[in-house]
Formats: C-alpha cells, structure tokens, sequence
C-alpha cells in the first residue's frame, strides 16, 4: 500500500501443495525483491498474512524479517504480520475434528479456541 492506503499490488503464495510449502515459498523472496527494485519500498505498507500456522509464522520470523530493501541495503523491510481470522478458524475446527472426532466435545472445544483467538491478549491480538 501507498502512503494513501491505496492497494500498489498484492503477492499471493496461493495453497499449500506440499510439506513445508517450498514450492511456493522458496521463490518468494526473489519476487519480492525484484518487485521492489521497481519501486521505492520507503513509501510501501509490506503486510503478510497468513492464518498463523508453523510455516507461515517461521517464514515471517526467519525470512520476511531479514529481507533488506533493494534500494537501501543497509536497511531491513517493515512488514506488518496480520493474521487471516478466517483461515485460522477454520485450522481450529480441522483440528478440533482430527482429535475429536465430529462430536460435541469436539464443537466445544473449536468454539473455546476460537473465542481465546478473538479475546485474550495473547490470541489473534498478539504482536
């Protein structure tokens, strides 16, 4: 995004095909770069959302954070971490069936998980 808020482009990694996603995220970081020396990322909102799982959370920590700007290599990019609420519900109610099975306990247990993701500090609101 723009200092505006208006939307410059949007890089989507798509659906997991595989363990670990390195099909699609291997790549990544050479897009990413050769799209920003294109541009001045000083002037960019870098966001990368996912729905918080393992791989999305480690590729943010261990890549995403260390990427340097093209046109400042002395300087890392900002990026903003947002989580997709819907798509990590959605992992809650798949786990909730893979270890309960499609009971009520099972229903229980999703609805308690997703109200600690929308509600606790330590949720979907952490930073």
């Amino acid at each position: 995004m723009d200092r505006r808020g208006k939307q410059v482009g949007t890089v989507s990694r798509g659906q997991m095909p595989e363990s670990e996603q390195t099909t699609l995220t291997m790549p990544l970081p050479a897009l990413i770069q050769d799209i920003l020396q294109q541009v001045d990322a000083q002037g960019l909102r870098l966001v990368s959302v996912s729905d918080d799982g393992y791989h999305p959370s480690d590729y943010d920590h261990n890549v995403l954070k260390k990427m340097h700007d093209p046109q400042r290599p002395w300087r890392t990019l900002a990026w903003l971490r947002l989580v997709d609420s819907y798509h990590a519900c959605l992992s809650i109610q798949q786990l909730a069936e893979a270890l309960f099975g499609p009971s009520a306990k099972g229903r229980a247990w999703a609805k308690q998980r997703r109200k600690d993701l929308k509600t606790t500090s330590d949720g979907i609101t952490r930073g």
